[in-house]
């Protein structure tokens, strides 16, 4: 007689009672429950009938029911013969326990990745990494240095329209519109004077400011030139030099960091003056000492424009950026466009 579960495990052994094997199926079960209390009987083909009258339907019946509550590795036991079988050694019903549980685990394993498989996989992993992160990194610092560049320029335009306005008509301490060679000086102490007012300023160096702290190791006009020049068939030091100080002298290595007055704010921006012109001709470094420290990085040169009806820091003067860097209209351009 066959079960009425789907799917069983088929077990067999030798010499039960008067024939030759014993067939008993045990359903699978796919939930936990306790473990059986007591034994499953047997059906063994061709037995006497004590044997029979406990065989097939009682089994199957029992199987049947308990099926859904059976937890496969908890099995212990199972299609044992009765305490009172006479026919069934007791080396048969442990060998009988053990194949059972044998058959039984087979449905329970899992199936699992390669050690092969999982190195191709971490392989393919790093490969993406490494063609992405580097990616990802560089235009996360370039936005908080937008972020950064955002907040000082507004920070600087702001006091120098609060110095502006103290004089009750447009201060002569600027280029004019258009034209970076046409300056008008008159009013520059003064006008200078009410804008560092308007900042919050933590500490002061009136030169020396590499020696005093208040500024880091930036490379000026010159040195800039030269490493781009150097390299020419026909490159000549000298001329490089003396270009660097009639042109922006104010702003060459030594300047900034031995003759030019700077200014640290409160919240790390740095300021420098181009030699005497003080506010009219600044260097801003957005960040401070955090690096990297390169002009159109974090680092730009500014100077005072007008329009005639009010002043405005624009960019480039002398120096606009490094290599990879952006000049200060190109960052204006991203940040506020």
């Amino acid at each position: 007689m066959q079960a009425h579960t789907t799917r069983t495990s088929l077990v067999r052994f030798a010499k039960c009672g008067m024939t030759e094997f014993c067939h008993c199926e045990v359903p699978e079960a796919r939930h936990h429950v306790k473990q059986y209390s007591r034994a499953l009987p047997c059906h063994c083909e061709g037995a006497e009938r004590p044997w029979q009258s406990q065989g097939s339907e009682a089994c199957n019946r029992k199987t049947e029911s308990n099926a859904k509550s059976l937890e496969l590795n908890e099995i212990t036991t199972s299609c044992a013969t009765p305490r009172n079988d006479k026919y069934v050694s007791e080396a048969h019903s442990k060998e009988l326990k053990v194949l059972t549980s044998y058959r039984l685990n087979d449905f329970t394993k899992k199936a699992a990745f390669t050690l092969a498989e999982v190195l191709i996989t971490l392989g393919i992993i790093g490969v993406v990494a490494a063609m992405t992160i580097p990616t990802l990194i560089s235009k996360y610092q370039d936005k908080v240095l937008e972020n950064h560049f955002k907040k000082s320029y507004a920070m600087l335009n702001q006091a120098l329209l609060s110095a502006q306005s103290q004089f009750g008509y447009l201060p002569r301490c600027y280029y004019e519109y258009g034209s970076p060679t046409s300056v008008i000086s008159q009013d520059c102490g003064e006008l200078t004077e009410k804008f560092l007012a308007s900042l919050k300023i933590v500490k002061v160096c009136d030169g020396n400011s590499y020696e005093q702290g208040c500024i880091p190791e930036y490379r000026g006009v010159d040195d800039i030139l030269k490493e781009e020049h150097e390299d020419d068939e026909d490159y000549d030091e000298e001329y490089w030099q003396d270009y660097a100080n009639r042109n922006c002298g104010g702003f060459n290595t030594s300047a900034i960091r031995n003759i030019n007055k700077s200014y640290v704010l409160s919240d790390g921006t740095i300021i420098f003056f181009y030699d005497n012109a003080g506010c009219k001709i600044i260097g801003l470094d957005i960040n401070g000492k955090k690096g990297p420290n390169k002009w159109g990085y974090d680092l730009f040169s500014l100077y005072i424009n007008s329009d005639g009806n009010r002043f405005r820091y624009e960019g480039d003067i002398c120096i606009d950026a490094e290599e990879g860097g952006r000049s200060f209209k190109h960052m204006y351009a991203d940040v506020f466009h």
